[in-house]
């Protein structure tokens, strides 16, 4: 029997380049071409073109050369899908610095602070003030952090020397926003090399801190090429995508468009829907007025389309960072000619696609979607002690690309160690190889919280409920909502002698300490409980620690079945 190993037979072809050059060729050969079109919540209209872009960012790059950034200095870059954040993030990378790619989720900024401590070199932070100028308080809290520990060891955290704000806001502590960036300086734009760093993304988190990935732009490159190829089999100039996930996602990242020459349009506010029906509503509005070929999409928004019959009609819709099932095959013929599963990891980007035509469907008999590698990607199932097994029998997925990964700058893997020396990560993921060579990936080894294609770890959540002052212990489990297929948390929980408390007020101080607003509305389930159960004490493992595995089984007892399913 063979072993569990797939390769592409097609070599992997990219241009050595730096990513901001791909752009300045697409401004140079079609400066008129509508890059981006954004929508935002008020359907407002705002159009970006190839010549803007790389024109806006190369004066931005100047400017911040003249503020004193230097090659490979690190620059913190937070925001909504925006022309800013595209016009800071090729400016930062043409001025020779390098993109870290941050997300503002606790109110307090505690984490962004602890991540510049671990990361390093951060000299600079530029921030969208938010929904309401909601981040500037977040902003004023990791700059009063940053102080007072630099009055406790100036070596304890990075020197933020300036910050840069998208735009004017109330919030007196501010004085740089980034239209001060735009007037033409004397200044003289460093040379960069394809191996530079290009830009730094943040992993879920499952050591508290974020990993810290770095990509150079050579790697970028290679993301944004098998990225492409990943859509559609038949791309085109004239290719018009939707995709609405964050530009600091790697999923949601200025790759398609820069490497197509298509444009992407962007719903800058979708994640502020009420509800799925309300983002389905919206989605299909957009891609009907704005001519989409090719849209990113969930299942349960494909889901919504189909039950409403939309008359929209694709040429591919794309999944990415989910378990693909059977089901969404439905839409193959009635919403769209194709669909396009995609396999991949913050470490490399894409990793490996499927495509499914109306005949693909008619023959489909796994449980599971199944894809295959892009060109100069490697992948393996192995045991846990690293050797291949059978195809067909469950194992480990492992990666190798020829998109180098060097480690994380913040944290040390037990797997690291192996990379270094063979290439191969193990991906954490788990799955099999099937007989036509192809594999199928189940989701994570270890449990995950999932909501829209994004993920966080249970103790996340379990580490802010614990400031709650009527708890004395928690333990979050994953659990399935049945009506999204989302694994979604559900809170175990001591309370402290005499305290009780109401799921709902529990809900809302999560809520808050998360900084849920109405902008995020659908990505609430991911980090408030769904349910939460109360226990009068844990059982415990032979070691004194909470046991997990018997407290998912008690919670399981008492979860309602009509809408939840418990995790094996």
């Amino acid at each position: 029997m063979e072993d569990s190993y797939l390769a592409s037979r097609k070599a992997l072809d990219v241009p050595y380049i730096t990513y901001p050059e791909l752009l300045k060729r697409r401004a140079s050969e079609t400066p008129e071409k509508a890059v981006y079109v954004f929508i935002d919540g008020e359907n407002r209209r705002t159009v970006l073109t190839f010549g803007e872009l790389y024109t806006k960012s190369a004066k931005f790059a100047k400017n911040l050369v003249h503020l004193g950034v230097k090659k490979n200095d690190i620059v913190g870059l937070s925001g909504r899908n925006v022309p800013e954040w595209l016009i800071a993030n090729f400016g930062i990378q043409l001025a020779g610095g390098c993109p870290l790619y941050l997300t503002f989720y606790r109110k307090d900024g505690n984490n962004i602070v602890d991540l510049f401590r671990s990361v390093g070199n951060v000299k600079l932070l530029i921030f969208d003030p938010g929904f309401e100028e909601q981040n500037c308080a977040i902003v004023s809290n990791i700059l009063e952090k940053i102080s007072s520990l630099e009055k406790i060891d100036s070596n304890s955290v990075s020197t933020l020397e300036h910050v840069i704000s998208f735009h004017s806001c109330d919030h007196l502590s501010f004085k740089h926003y980034m239209s001060d960036f735009y007037s033409d300086v004397d200044a003289e734009l460093p040379r960069l090399d394809p191996e530079d760093l290009g830009g730094i993304f943040l992993s879920s988190g499952s050591m508290g801190i974020p990993k810290a990935i770095p990509h150079s732009h050579n790697a970028i490159v290679i993301m944004a090429h098998n990225y492409t190829s990943g859509v559609s089999t038949k791309y085109n100039q004239d290719d018009v995508l939707y995709n609405d996930r964050k530009f600091s996602w790697s999923a949601g990242y200025p790759l398609w468009e820069i490497v197509s020459g298509g444009t992407r349009v962007v719903a800058t506010h979708s994640f502020g829907s009420s509800s799925l029906v309300v983002l389905a509503d919206t989605v299909s509005d957009i891609i009907q007025k704005e001519n989409v070929t090719c849209a990113v999409l969930v299942p349960p928004v494909i889901d919504q389309l189909l039950k409403v019959e939309s008359p929209v009609k694709l040429k591919s819709i794309v999944i990415l960072g989910v378990v693909g099932c059977p089901s969404v095959l439905s839409c193959v013929g009635k919403i769209c000619d194709e669909l396009a599963d995609m396999y991949g990891m913050t470490e490399f980007g894409g990793l490996a696609t499927g495509f499914y035509s109306a005949d693909d469907v008619k023959n489909f008999k796994e449980k599971v979607l199944s894809v295959r590698p892009f060109p100069g990607v490697e992948l393996k199932v192995t045991d846990e002690n690293g050797y291949l097994v059978p195809v067909g029998q469950r194992g480990q997925i492992q990666v190798r690309s020829r998109k180098r990964f060097t480690g994380y700058l913040n944290h040390q893997s037990p797997f690291i160690e192996n990379m270094l020396r063979t290439g191969w990560l193990n991906s954490e993921d788990g799955g099999f190889v099937t007989e036509e060579g192809s594999l199928v990936v189940e989701g994570r080894i270890k449990g995950l919280l999932q909501v829209y294609g994004i993920k966080i770890y249970p103790f996340q959540i379990e580490n802010v409920m614990k400031y709650r002052n009527t708890i004395s212990n928690v333990v979050v489990i994953p659990v399935v909502e049945k009506s999204t297929q989302y694994h979604v948390p559900c809170a175990a929980v001591i309370y402290h002698q005499d305290c009780n408390d109401t799921t709902e007020n529990i809900q809302d101080f999560v809520r808050e300490a998360f900084s849920v607003s109405t902008e995020d509305k659908l990505l609430e389930p991911l980090y408030v409980p769904q349910v939460v159960v109360e226990f009068k004490e844990f059982p415990l493992t032979s070691s004194g620690k909470p046991d997990r595995h018997a407290i998912a089984e008690a919670v399981r007892h008492k979860l309602d079945g009509t809408k939840y399913d418990y995790i094996h």
